[in-house]
């Protein structure tokens, strides 16, 4: 009967540390990404030169980490934070 709590308590132990490092990684994900999506919000309504036109973004998406320009046309912010005007 001892070994089946001493068991029994291990298994609680060991769960409860895997839920709490979980947790603690899923916190630190969302706060990175928190603070990347408020980055690339940052240049929304900034200029942007592309293929010789002058053009401003517009919305910033962070499912596909594009930009909506002026034009309509979406672009990854690599090319985005590439082309910002100075």
């Amino acid at each position: 009967m001892r070994t089946i709590w001493n068991f029994i308590i291990m298994v609680f132990v060991i769960s409860l540390i895997f839920y709490i490092s979980v947790g603690i990684t899923v916190v630190d994900f969302a706060k990175d990404k928190s603070k990347e999506i408020t980055k690339s919000e940052s240049v929304i309504g900034e200029k942007i030169v592309l293929d010789s036109d002058t053009l401003t973004i517009y919305d910033y998406s962070a499912f596909t980490n594009t930009y909506t320009l002026s034009n309509g046309k979406k672009v990854h912010k690599h090319i985005v934070n590439n082309n910002l005007m100075p």
